[in-house]
């Protein structure tokens, strides 16, 4: 008899995989570094003058396990619609852009 009232107060995990998310959110170490106006307009200034084919560097935020990486290679597009540019077929968003140079 016992033995079935203690089956009553067995956890219960109603959200699977909810816990391990939440801790996925706490390690976040590598956080997002805020950049100066001079830094933005140097930016957005090397953005304007990209066109498709261009060869770049881009050093960008990925996410807060990685941090920032960089990637080189060729312009495939730009979209100032969606706010990204698109490096040898890998999305950047532009506020994710750290630091870019033409090659």
């Amino acid at each position: 008899m016992h033995a079935d009232r203690a089956k009553l107060f067995i956890p219960f995990d109603a959200l699977t995989g909810f816990d391990e998310a939440l801790r996925k959110k706490e390690k976040c170490v590598k956080k997002r570094l805020v950049l100066s106006e001079d830094q933005i307009e140097y930016i957005n200034e090397i953005l304007s003058q990209l066109e498709a084919g261009d060869m770049a560097e881009l050093k960008y935020y990925k996410d807060c396990e990685s941090g920032y990486t960089a990637i080189s290679g060729m312009i495939s597009d730009i979209n100032t619609e969606r706010n990204c540019v698109f490096v040898d077929g890998k999305k950047i968003r532009f506020k994710d852009i750290y630091d870019i140079k033409l090659l």
